[in-house]
């Protein structure tokens, strides 16, 4: 990963052949974290290529913002900017980026040509960071400046650890196992509870019983695609008084559908995506029958 990282970011050449100064240990965690930015643009590059909804690629940048770009960029105004002074040119452009990644993560909506400018500009940002911002300081910072960035940051902030690998080309296999239903309902119910339409109703509905629900539709998915019968029960009545339409099922039906075809393929892919289909249009029409019932009376 190291060498295709340098190969991507064309910083292979700049390190065989100019051999840079050794990063003081005062900016070495802060250099740390422009490695881990720089993994993010490769991660948004690559989820492009596997044409990802952008909207799952956001969660993943918004998470990152609040976890880690947010408190670097904050330690860098605060504690290395300084050393060269807010009038510099440097610092200037290095705040200006900063400033325009933020509006970029969170103020704009996530379409692919807004991810592809966050990952230019934050790729960019790193580069000159690294080459031209960080040289200087480390050439004209005194002893207590040192001491004073040591103190403030001394360790970098740990890699994000993201539950949806959207970056990584999945493997499609049969569904056999009691396992793989289990991934696959809980990644299914992990992009409900994102997404814009039905995720307030699930997390309404749902809080403080997801642990519960999910065992039910492992084993309500297990009896149906395994002939493994350890569901009992009927899965309509909670969904009769819910404030559901045909919008909610068509969005439901959409990312479970997305879903198992992503990680599955074969009969059983195709079986759960008929089985979805069927469910939806059965429950569909039997909420509309029992609001009709209820306006006559």
């Amino acid at each position: 990963m190291q060498v295709s990282l340098l190969n991507y970011l064309g910083l292979k050449h700049d390190i065989m052949v100019n051999k840079p100064l050794k990063r003081h240990p005062a900016l070495q965690p802060l250099s740390r974290e422009h490695h881990f930015a720089l993994l993010l643009c490769l991660k948004l590059r690559q989820g492009l290529e596997l044409e990802i909804d952008p909207n799952r690629i956001g969660a993943y940048l918004v998470k990152m913002w609040e976890h880690q770009l947010a408190l670097h960029f904050d330690i860098e105004e605060r504690f290395v900017f300084p050393i060269l002074g807010e009038d510099h040119a440097y610092v200037k452009e290095a705040i200006s980026d900063h400033r325009l990644l933020k509006r970029l993560i969170l103020k704009e909506p996530f379409t692919i040509k807004s991810i592809n400018r966050i990952e230019e500009r934050l790729e960019n940002h790193v580069r000159f960071e690294e080459r031209k911002l960080f040289p200087l300081v480390q050439s004209v910072a005194s002893d207590l400046q040192w001491q004073i960035v040591e103190q403030e940051h001394d360790k970098a902030i740990p890699e994000l650890m993201w539950h949806d690998a959207f970056w990584v080309k999945p493997v499609r296999k049969e569904i056999k196992t009691l396992e793989e239903i289990s991934f696959l309902v809980d990644t299914f119910y992990q992009r409900v509870q994102s997404d814009e339409l039905i995720g307030p109703i699930f997390n309404e509905l749902l809080d403080g019983r997801w642990e519960e629900h999910l065992k039910k539709m492992y084993t309500f998915w297990q009896t149906l695609l395994l002939e493994e019968h350890t569901y009992f029960g009927s899965p309509f009545p909670p969904h009769a008084t819910m404030p559901i339409s045909a919008a909610h099922f068509q969005a439901w039906l959409s990312i479970w559908k997305s879903t198992v075809y992503e990680f599955f393929k074969g009969d059983k892919a195709d079986e759960a995506v008929y089985r979805g289909e069927k469910m939806a249009q059965v429950f569909l029409s039997k909420i509309k029958y029992f609001k009709n019932q209820n306006n006559t009376h």
